[in-house]
């Protein structure tokens, strides 16, 4: 059984998994307070990035290694 969940990216660089691109905006407002996103600032995130073990760490400033992947994460819920 899967959640259906969807990983979409939302600004410049922003990853929220929602059921829509509605939904991923509206997480994100909830989440910020930023209230200036529409539908031409949601994108599906690609199957590069949903299988990655790599990601951009901002507060060090390079990539690190993660242990799971993104899809993973939204397909198991952890």
């Amino acid at each position: 059984m899967t959640n259906n969940l969807i990983a979409y990216q939302v600004g410049e660089c922003d990853i929220v998994a929602a059921h829509s691109k509605e939904e991923a905006i509206k997480i994100l407002v909830e989440l910020t307070g930023y209230e200036d996103y529409d539908l031409s600032d949601v994108y599906l995130v690609s199957n590069k990035w949903l299988d990655s073990k790599q990601v951009w760490d901002q507060d060090s400033g390079c990539v690190v290694n993660i242990p799971t992947t993104l899809r993973e994460v939204i397909v198991t819920g952890k």
